[in-house]
C-alpha cells in the first residue's frame, strides 16, 4: 500500500495495466491476469499473486475488496484529464504526471522539449497518437516553454515549423511529429511517432 501526499491518481494511472479490465473498488481499481491495483484517496494498494493456483483472480479479487474498504476515500481524478478529448481515446490509457521525468514515460521527445509545466496529462488514441496537456502557473510560462523548446528542438537538428493560420507550431523531432499549441495557462501537444 503506497500513500501520497496528494491523490494518488497519478501514480495509479502509471501503474495499472493497460490490458487489464476495471473493476468497482474505491475511486478505480484495475485488475490484470494475477494482480490488482486499487486507488483510494491518497492511497495505492496492489495485491499480487505470486504463483499460480485455482480460482486466482477470486482469491485476488478477495483480497483486494477487503483492503480497499480499509483504504482513505476522497479522490478525484484530476480536472486536466477534462482537457483530453473523449472520442478516439483508448479507454483506461489516461495518465496523470507532475514531472518531467513522468512526462518522459510517457512521450519523451515532447517531454526533452516542454519544460516548466506544473502538471500534465496525457492519453492514447486509437490513432496510435498521443494527446498530452500541460498546466503552467499564467500565459508567461506557456510562452516561455514554447520559446524554449523551438530552442531545444532547432539546437537538436530538429525542425520547428509555426502554422501560417498561426498559433500551431510543429516540430520533428526524435522521430516524432509533434504538434503544439498554447492558450491561457495550457499547452497542448498531438504527438505522432513516424514510421520507422
Amino acid at each position: 500500500i503506497y500513500t501520497m501526499e496528494r491523490d494518488a491518481f497519478g501514480i495509479y494511472s502509471f501503474a495499472r495495466s493497460s490490458n487489464g479490465h476495471a473493476v468497482d473498488l474505491g475511486n478505480g481499481a484495475t485488475f490484470a491476469d494475477y494482480y490488482m491495483h486499487v486507488w483510494s484517496g491518497p492511497n495505492l494498494a496492489v495485491v499480487t499473486a505470486e504463483n499460480e493456483f485455482a480460482d486466482i483472480g477470486g482469491s485476488v479479487s478477495d483480497v483486494a475488496t477487503t483492503i480497499a474498504g480499509c483504504l482513505r476515500p476522497g479522490g478525484a481524478t484530476p480536472d486536466l484529464l477534462d482537457h483530453l478529448p473523449a472520442d478516439g481515446r483508448t479507454d483506461g490509457s489516461e495518465v496523470s504526471f507532475l514531472g518531467r521525468l513522468a512526462f518522459m514515460n510517457v512521450a519523451r521527445p515532447a517531454a526533452q522539449l516542454f519544460t516548466g509545466f506544473e502538471e500534465g496529462a496525457a492519453a492514447r488514441y486509437q490513432s496510435g497518437e498521443y494527446i498530452a496537456v500541460l498546466r503552467f502557473r499564467d500565459e508567461t510560462g506557456v510562452s516561455r516553454s514554447l520559446d524554449e523548446a523551438r530552442q531545444v528542438c532547432s539546437e537538436s537538428g530538429g525542425v520547428a515549423v509555426e502554422s501560417e493560420t498561426g498559433g500551431v507550431v510543429e516540430y520533428e523531432f526524435g522521430g516524432h511529429q509533434i504538434f503544439a499549441v498554447g492558450a491561457e495557462n495550457l499547452i497542448t501537444l498531438r504527438i505522432h511517432r513516424e514510421e520507422p
